[in-house]
């Protein structure tokens, strides 16, 4: 039964990474057309619908007035995706290059990021809060467009051939993202059966979610399109934040039993976001070694959260 369970992983992962080539392709012929760079299109389109497993978790949970659950798994995935994933990638390429104009919108992105932990410092994140985190995220998304100077207005047919493109981006992602549920099912399965601890299996859970962005995210950089993955691991990121966990507090406002898990969550993907900011202000690349110290950072996380989660489980009172 292992054995089935780890044929179906790595088949998984193959047809992930042949669906997520064929999608470079299709986004590379869009940014084209619209005038607008790699890292917008990604941003808009893939990071934008990427997002839809943690919002359907996040809104199911909302549903069943558990809100607080779809809050960790933004926040967790997102920590993953600012340092695993990027990390990953990193190390999987001869150097990571951003246009100067891009490292400008990731800049701009560490407020985007911030509002929601602010918004959580009183340990309630209300459905006001919630109306300002979604109208936050259409006025990200109106900054994208303007920044980048798209033909968006002034095109006035769009030729089949876009069409045809679009509904392959469309498609393809759909595979991406039962590609990256097999797997993470499959996987959490697994560690069930291997009688694995719950917080791992909480981690592999947090990890699937981001599967479908380290996909396009390692594609985009073997084949120099590195701008991509960064739009859709980015785009993911500014989209769960603003969008996903504003449309959660809409259906049920947020109220943390143990705010000190989330506020600790929220601040690491913060500082890991205000940290990739850094690295892209003083430099227009990252390597190896900057992708070994991000992967690094994301182990230290889970230690952290690790004894967090032990210390409130013991009931040993708050640390401040």
């Amino acid at each position: 039964m292992v054995f089935v369970e780890l044929g179906v992983i790595f088949l998984a992962f193959l047809v992930l990474s042949e669906t997520a080539r064929r999608m470079i392709r299709r986004l590379v012929n869009l940014s084209r057309h619209f005038g607008l760079s790699e890292f917008s299109i990604s941003f808009l389109v893939v990071g934008g619908v990427s997002i839809i497993p943690e919002l359907v978790i996040g809104l199911e949970s909302a549903l069943s007035q558990s809100s607080q659950l779809g809050l960790g798994i933004v926040f967790g995935s997102n920590v993953a995706d600012l340092s695993l994933v990027l990390g990953l990638v990193a190390l999987s390429s001869a150097s990571l290059r951003l246009h100067k104009e891009t490292a400008g919108l990731i800049r701009m992105m560490f407020l985007a990021v911030l509002l929601p932990v602010l918004l959580l410092l009183d340990g309630e994140i209300s459905r006001f809060d919630g109306v300002i985190l979604v109208g936050a995220f259409l006025l990200y998304v109106w900054f994208v467009l303007h920044s980048t100077g798209s033909k968006l207005h002034g095109e006035k047919k769009i030729s089949s051939e876009v069409w045809s493109d679009v509904l392959a981006v469309l498609f393809l992602l759909l595979i991406i993202l039962l590609m990256g549920g097999v797997i993470s099912e499959t996987a959490n399965g697994l560690s069930v059966a291997l009688a694995l601890p719950v917080f791992f299996v909480g981690t592999i859970v947090a990890i699937g979610t981001c599967l479908p962005e380290l996909s396009l995210a390692l594609e985009s950089a073997r084949s120099e399109h590195a701008e991509l993955g960064f739009g859709d691991v980015f785009g993911n990121v500014v989209a769960d934040c603003l969008l996903t966990i504003g449309l959660i507090a809409i259906v049920s406002p947020i109220r943390l039993v143990q705010p000190v898990l989330g506020i600790v969550t929220g601040t690491w993907m913060v500082l890991m976001l205000l940290l990739v900011a850094l690295l892209f202000s003083s430099r227009t690349q990252i390597g190896k070694k900057e992708g070994a110290g991000l992967v690094l950072l994301y182990v230290i996380f889970l230690v952290v959260e690790l004894f967090f989660e032990e210390w409130v489980n013991a009931g040993m009172g708050p640390l401040f």
